[in-house]
């Protein structure tokens, strides 16, 4: 009884940590995947629009990772630089600058989109979705789009 117990843990812990998606686990929720080659400018303005628009990303289970093929990543360390490579090849962001990607929960390419991001365009999208559709009527929203 004593290993069942510790097997069921050992379970539930490996669960959990597997919760963030790698590329080949997209699942659990929706994610926004972000490229450039150097943390510049430009992503800089990507990561303040993330944070200007919390509450619409979490309301609607968007997950967020900014990777620059120099080593950058946000949230930090999250992957190593041969799972970033394995992303990267996946979804077929070998070559390009500043291109992002939005990702569904059944781990598909909804949306890509290079340069200037419209926020309001893509919640619309995401909104779009038969899964999120679900979820709203089941919650009103708490956030102004």
């Amino acid at each position: 009884m004593k290993y069942i117990n510790l097997l069921f843990i050992s379970g539930l812990l490996s669960f959990n940590a597997s919760a963030y998606p790698e590329y080949s686990q997209f699942k659990n929720h929706r994610s926004i995947f972000y490229v450039a080659d150097i943390k510049d400018k430009r992503v800089e303005k990507f990561i303040n629009e993330l944070n200007q628009n919390k509450c619409l990303l979490d309301e609607r289970d968007i997950k967020t990772l900014v990777v620059t093929r120099n080593g950058y990543q946000l949230p930090n360390h999250v992957f190593n630089q041969q799972q970033t490579e394995n992303m990267l090849k996946n979804y077929n962001l070998e070559d390009g600058n500043h291109i992002g990607i939005l990702i569904g929960k059944d781990g598909k390419e909804k949306h890509r989109w290079s340069g200037d991001l419209d926020w309001s365009s893509l919640m619309l999208l995401v909104d779009d979705m038969p899964l999120r559709k679900a979820e709203m009527a089941k919650k009103k929203s708490r956030c102004v789009i």
